[in-house]
């Protein structure tokens, strides 16, 4: 007869005997044929790695009952014993109450789906595990963020989760459409901040993810004056074993003439060309095929037209580049335009191994003048 019986609510508490853990009853008011049941029969959660199948011991599991209007309410949560035991003594179960169990020992929640009956349910956690790793240089790829995309019908993908790495770069995850949808995990190069993909994964298991490569470093330099040329585009094409070429990337180059590549395939078969514009003109590099340090030498023939009144550089003047003939029939090449000192800075093919002429128009008579022979630089 407690106090103001039929007034207030009481509950009751008691040790259960299926988990050992305090019980609380519902509201009793003072009505007659109220109930307190103690020792249900268990429903117990069995929380496994879902890699490696290990007992998850010293993990909160929790006790969800779903209502009959689709709501959830939290009724008990347990932590795991050494077997990855959660045991719950639950009202209702075999009598129509439904219940899901939960839990999230790792990045992802995991749920059992609905329950009506007592019993042992596996739990199974991080049934995929990827191993991110860095490309630079193999280590894990620890403490940075990853996206986890989930491949859709049409193909494209869609934002799934953001996800952070630990110190040892493995992710222990479980999307809810694994096994229905592929996933896709996408992350930045270390090497030039670009995103790389990993390959799809369409089932659980164990993989591992190597962020990018290597890298390319190139550095942009004029190569008769032999300085590096800052804040000037840089792109790299995918070459085919047909010689076409792909565009790829394209990066700009810092105070120190640097520019970094991150490259799929650089250094395992793969082969790119590299292609600026420092004067005005595209020059491309030879074939690159492997990862590291990369000089990219430009203006390998530099020559200044003089004005022949001051000797002065005579800057805007229009030359025409040709390829040097015995014969005197020099064959063309490709045009250009000096800069405000006189000078251009060419790359045409063999520079350095054959020779070729500059021809422009005079303003003295009006007629076209040659230069003598300009080899360049190989």
């Amino acid at each position: 007869d407690p106090p103001d019986a039929g007034k207030v609510a009481y509950v009751l508490t008691a040790v259960s005997p299926t988990d050992g853990q305090e019980k609380i009853s519902g509201q009793l008011w003072g009505s007659p044929g109220q109930q307190f049941v103690l020792g249900n029969a268990a429903l117990a959660a069995q929380l496994q790695d879902g890699v490696s199948g290990a007992a998850l011991a010293g993990q909160w599991v929790e006790a969800w009952e779903k209502l009959t209007d689709g709501s959830q309410v939290l009724r008990a949560k347990r932590k795991t014993d050494t077997a990855g035991l959660a045991k719950f003594d639950l009202d209702g179960l075999g009598a129509g109450r439904v219940y899901l169990l939960k839990a999230q020992p790792y990045l992802q929640a995991v749920s059992s789906g609905e329950l009506t009956t007592a019993g042992t349910r596996p739990l199974k956690t991080g049934k995929l595990q990827v191993q991110m790793l860095d490309g630079r240089n193999g280590t894990p790829y620890a403490w940075s963020d990853v996206t986890l995309l989930e491949k859709q019908v049409d193909g494209s993908l869609k934002g799934s989760a953001s996800l952070r790495t630990d110190g040892t770069g493995l992710l222990k995850l479980d999307p809810t459409q694994l096994g229905v949808r592929p996933y896709v995990l996408r992350a930045l190069s270390k090497v030039d901040g670009k995103q790389k993909d990993s390959p799809e994964y369409a089932a659980g298991g164990s993989y591992a993810f190597t962020v990018g490569g290597a890298g390319l470093t190139v550095r942009l330099i004029d190569h008769v004056r032999d300085t590096w040329l800052s804040g000037q585009e840089v792109h790299a094409y995918e070459k085919a074993s047909d010689g076409t070429l792909t565009w790829r990337a394209v990066r700009t180059t810092d105070g120190n003439g640097l520019a970094l590549f991150d490259l799929d395939g650089l250094g395992s078969g793969k082969v790119y060309v590299l292609q600026a514009q420092p004067f005005g003109y595209s020059v491309k590099s030879d074939a690159v095929s492997a990862t590291g340090f990369s000089g990219f030498r430009v203006g390998k023939l530099q020559a200044q037209v003089l004005d022949g009144q001051t000797g002065q550089g005579k800057g805007g003047q229009t030359v025409t580049l040709k390829r040097w003939q015995a014969d005197g029939n020099h064959i063309w090449t490709m045009s250009a335009t000096t800069d405000a000192q006189g000078w251009v800075k060419l790359d045409p093919p063999d520079a350095g191994k054959v020779a070729y002429v500059l021809t422009a128009v005079s303003p003295t008579d009006g007629q076209e003048k040659i230069s003598g022979q300009l080899w360049g630089s190989p």
